[in-house]
């Protein structure tokens, strides 16, 4: 199609020059239109040329694109180490279940790894073997750890070229304490009126997840479900918009209950019996 509008070009010229010729009466006039008229033709030949260098110009580039995608950087091409494998922020462990700090990076040449603990070089062979560090990587494995081992950790990779540093780690052994101990409260709420059961979760790492319960006959218990009559309140609070007679549970005790997951255990609260009073049940508004 280039080459089409570029003959078309030069018909034309030859065309207009002809007329020129013919139509002019003066040498010099005659000269003067030839020289413009080279001009032009010369013009066009360059505009022909660099359309036909831009149309061919993509296709070049497109390739070499292709091909610097295509190739890859040598594995041997030196480079400082960048971590990609670490641990979390925050990690709980259960005392004597063996768990590990993650940490691996990449780089030429290999790097190596050492590890602060509190801010200080930390030697894992320092700790009756219970901590070692894998061939190859940074990862810890801990075993049997205890509670001395808690701490914050950092993982550096290093080489020749540079060095990479791990976020911070605070090491944390989960725990999970009792409730303090109370007797048995019995509660004599009014038929239709509001009440709340109190509940104050014991200690524990991570926090634990807190949620009340209804004892059964066999021993075991029941989850409390909450709707907008019954709910818990951002203190634990059992709270009560309405006491109706079904909520003394046949006699037995409502309780609070307290679970870590990391410790997979639970511990339960004081008991709390109701025994609803009064001749009406009053239904309150729900606010």
């Amino acid at each position: 199609m280039l080459y089409i509008t570029v003959c078309l070009k030069y018909v034309l010229l030859f065309f207009f020059t002809v007329l020129i010729l013919y139509v002019s009466r003066f040498r010099t006039c005659c000269y003067e239109m030839l020289t413009v008229l080279c001009f032009v033709l010369i013009a066009t030949t360059a505009t022909g040329s660099s359309e036909w260098e831009m149309n061919s110009a993509p296709r070049f580039i497109n390739d070499n694109i292709h091909n610097e995608r295509d190739v890859q950087v040598p594995k041997n091409v030196p480079r400082p180490p960048s971590i990609y494998f670490e641990p979390p922020y925050e990690i709980y462990y259960k005392a004597g279940e063996t768990f590990e700090l993650p940490c691996e990076a990449n780089g030429e040449p290999k790097p190596t790894y050492d590890w602060n603990r509190n801010e200080i070089v930390f030697n894992p062979s320092g700790n009756d073997d219970r901590i070692v560090q894998l061939p190859d990587a940074g990862t810890l494995v801990i075993n049997m750890p205890e509670d001395k081992d808690e701490g914050i950790f950092q993982c550096f990779a290093i080489n020749d070229f540079g060095k990479s540093a791990s976020k911070k780690v605070n090491l944390r052994q989960a725990k999970l304490a009792s409730f303090a101990f109370v007797k048995p409260t019995y509660h004599k709420p009014y038929l239709g009126r509001p009440y709340t059961l109190p509940c104050v979760p014991p200690e524990s790492v991570p926090p634990a997840s807190v949620f009340w319960i209804t004892k059964t006959a066999q021993g075991g218990f029941n989850v409390v479900n909450y709707d907008s009559r019954v709910s818990m309140d951002r203190k634990y609070s059992l709270r009560i918009t309405n006491v109706v007679e079904t909520d003394a549970n046949q006699g037995l005790p409502y309780a609070c209950m307290a679970m870590n997951n990391v410790v997979r255990s639970h511990v339960e609260g004081p008991l709390h019996f109701l025994a609803p009073t009064g001749d009406t049940e009053v239904t309150l508004p729900v606010a």
